[in-house]
């Protein structure tokens, strides 16, 4: 009766005409026999979805697209480079065409934007992207075995790869302990008596001092970097104006005045400054590194020079004479009466430059109040003996940011999929899989690290709840076909009474599986419900199991035959998995019927040998 399926007649009449068909709902014997066909050069004509294209070498003289569009499952979508690249590439065979030839057809009649064919013929071909996904069975099979733990495999897959490769071959635990050692050395040597305080609130002023500095940093960026307007940044850079920046000379950081010349601001970006200057010519300023725009602005040669003087004097008791002379930054920090002028007499962005901004006014206020408390507040700041431990004081709290910053590198908090995982861990322990005081596997976990086929855990449940327990064997494969079944059908099966209340039971422990990963934020497709069970074929699964020829079952559903084999064929995977289990728990009942429901399903074309084995 196989020999006379119309899916056998309708190939074999187009292939006594040299044309054929190859697409997924084939039946997988017609499909090699096409393929075969092919390659003696008996097709001349060939309709194929992009299947045939990929890993299959067989070139054609030409290449024609029906269309420029697909359906990638979800969507309708233009060809991307590297499909249409693999597909046109098919065009010519090697040593008998001295060129290949492609034709887009033009869909509806009318040509495709020039736009999309220039995109999708000279693009770029997409980029490599980690398809590496967790699941229940591979960190069940992890923590079953000792040699490599879960996040180990986490750091070999290959969307950890960049994150890996920053760190290179060193060796960042003796690194670490190496920072460690050095930092509590530094520390010891920092720890001494104090008037003002010990080393609490030296500490504090640090973190007081650093947070300045960020928040100002990124007020700067915006006010000079254009996001109010570029007229805002003209006007605060604007001819005569001092700005006084940072710049490291050997071992110190040191402070260094400038005033804008007549010129101009000459160029600016997000991260830096060209401004000339009187003394240096043009020079380019670093926006991370400006400490103080100033309120005033020179109009005059006078100007110039008062500004001068009140600047240097600001700065420190020694400077004097020249504008752009160095001041070492702890003087401009200590020297109290210096750097409160010097606060007085900077722009206010909120009442000078009447920026209104919610979010910028928000962070100058958090700025103004870090630095109220790091000057007016701080007893360090007025401290005598800061002035040599300062410095001392950065390179400890540098070491200790970079330390962090290692830390978490080679944490495995900092590997994108963890929270996936550590989310999957409680899912398994509500459920039993996995103690919960050490994670070692109990026997729920353990079969469930046996399943390949589908749904680890919807299976697992089904098989102790004893879902299986009350079916015969025809009815038990139609059950399973659900959590194998792949591709989208309406179709609306015939059941059984039995059927009938052991599918609603099975809905009700999906969804409770369903709700339990919500609860506990495990990353899953929005429709997982309906992904990991599918009922189209359980009718169909059920007659075939007790006897019924394909070619009948084939009337049953609108699914192609193709779909029909796939589904049988990973079935029986699945009836050997349940049997694999049921000799763990010791279910001999459930063993038997296993090998009976593995026996029914197959035979005749479903699992004919393939023809290149034969």
């Amino acid at each position: 009766s196989d020999r006379r399926l119309p899916q056998v007649l309708r190939l074999e009449d187009l292939l006594h005409r040299g044309l054929a068909v190859h697409h997924s709902g084939l039946l997988p014997i017609l499909k090699e026999v096409v393929e075969i066909l092919f390659c003696r050069g008996l097709v001349k004509v060939l309709f194929a979805t992009e299947t045939f294209a990929i890993g299959v070498n067989m070139p054609a003289r030409a290449v024609v697209f029906h269309s420029l569009r697909k359906h990638d499952g979800t969507r309708f979508r233009d060809l991307l480079p590297g499909e249409y690249t693999q597909m046109a590439g098919r065009a010519g065979r090697r040593g008998i065409d001295s060129v290949g030839t492609v034709v887009v057809a033009c869909d509806g009649g009318e040509l495709p934007p020039l736009d999309t064919l220039t995109a999708m013929m000279t693009g770029q071909a997409t980029k490599l992207s980690s398809q590496f996904r967790l699941s229940y069975n591979l960190i069940l099979n992890l923590l079953r075995v000792a040699e490599m733990s879960v996040s180990d495999m986490i750091k070999r897959s290959f969307s950890e790869f960049s994150t890996q490769r920053l760190l290179g071959g060193r060796d960042m635990i003796t690194m670490i302990k190496r920072g460690e050692t050095k930092l509590k050395n530094l520390k010891q040597k920092l720890v001494y008596p104090c008037g003002y305080g010990g080393q609490t609130e030296i500490e504090t002023y640090q973190k007081n001092a650093d947070d300045a500095k960020r928040r100002l940093c990124y007020l700067v960026s915006c006010i000079l970097s254009g996001e109010f307007g570029r007229k805002l940044a003209y006007t605060v850079l604007c001819t005569g104006r001092v700005v006084v920046f940072t710049k490291t000379h050997g071992s110190k950081e040191i402070l260094r005045p400038f005033v804008l010349c007549p010129a101009r601001v000459l160029t600016f970006d997000d991260t830096n400054i060209l401004v000339e200057t009187l003394e240096n010519g043009q020079v380019l300023i670093s926006l991370h590194d400006i400490v103080v725009i100033s309120k005033e602005k020179a109009a005059s040669l006078n100007d110039l020079k008062r500004i001068e003087h009140e600047y240097t004097i600001d700065f420190t008791e020694r400077a004097a004479g020249n504008v752009n002379r160095d001041i070492d930054i702890e003087d401009i920090l200590l020297f109290d009466g210096g750097s409160s002028k010097l606060i007085t007499t900077s722009i206010d962005p909120v009442a000078d430059l009447k920026i209104r901004d919610i979010d910028f006014v928000q962070e100058w206020r958090m700025y103004s109040k870090a630095l109220n408390e790091l000057v007016f507040e701080s007893k360090c700041h007025t401290c005598v003996k800061m002035r040599g431990k300062y410095p001392d004081f950065e390179k400890a709290n540098e070491l200790q940011n970079k330390l962090r910053e290692a830390r978490t590198a080679v944490s495995d908090e900092n590997l994108a999929l963890f929270p996936d995982f550590q989310a999957r861990v409680k899912v398994l322990k509500k459920l039993g899989y996995i103690s919960k005081e050490d994670m070692s596997v109990r026997i729920k976990g353990r079969i469930s690290s046996e399943i390949n086929t589908c749904d680890e855990l919807l299976l697992t449940e089904i098989i102790f709840e004893n879902l299986l327990g009350d079916l015969n064997p025809a009815e038990a494969v139609a059950l399973l076909s659900t959590l194998v079944l792949q591709g989208k059908s309406k179709d609306e099966p015939f059941l059984t009474e039995k059927l009938e209340r052991t599918r609603k039971d099975m809905i009700r422990i999906a969804s409770n599986l369903e709700a339990l990963q919500k609860r506990y934020r495990v990353e899953m497709d929005h429709d997982w419900l309906w992904k990991c069970m599918n009922f189209s074929l359980m009718e169909v699964v059920y007659e075939w199991a007790r006897g019924m020829p394909f070619r009948d079952i084939c009337n049953l559903t609108t699914m192609e035959e193709g779909s029909i084999v796939r589904c049988i064929n990973r079935l029986e995977e699945t009836c050997r998995e349940v049997r694999n289990v049921a000799q763990v728990i010791g279910d001999g009942v459930l063993f038997r019927k296993m090998e009976q429901a593995s026996e029914a399903i197959k035979r005749d074309i479903i699992f004919a040998t393939s023809l290149y084995l034969s």
